[in-house]
């Protein structure tokens, strides 16, 4: 994800039990990706979902998988664990 140039980052904290906190070590480890890039791109795409569905919310979220990218989208790298 790129940011243009005059965008300021915002900060949050997030907690993950010791579970979570393990898978998403796994994931960073067969994805090549950061921390904190794996925790934007969760986050970024369960917002863009909220939004899409008219800003409501149901929880727990649920998320699944499409191997098909949304038309604005270019196609992901992907590495499978």
């Amino acid at each position: 994800m790129q940011m243009a140039a005059t965008t300021k980052a915002n900060t949050y904290r997030v907690y993950l039990n010791d579970e979570n906190a393990g898978t998403m070590g796994a994931i960073c480890q067969a994805t090549e990706l950061s921390q904190s890039e794996l925790l934007t791109k969760l986050v970024v795409a369960g917002l863009q979902c909220v939004k899409a569905n008219g800003y409501r919310i149901t929880l727990p979220l649920r998320f699944s998988m499409t191997d098909t990218p949304l038309e604005s989208e270019s196609p992901p790298n992907r590495k499978r664990l």
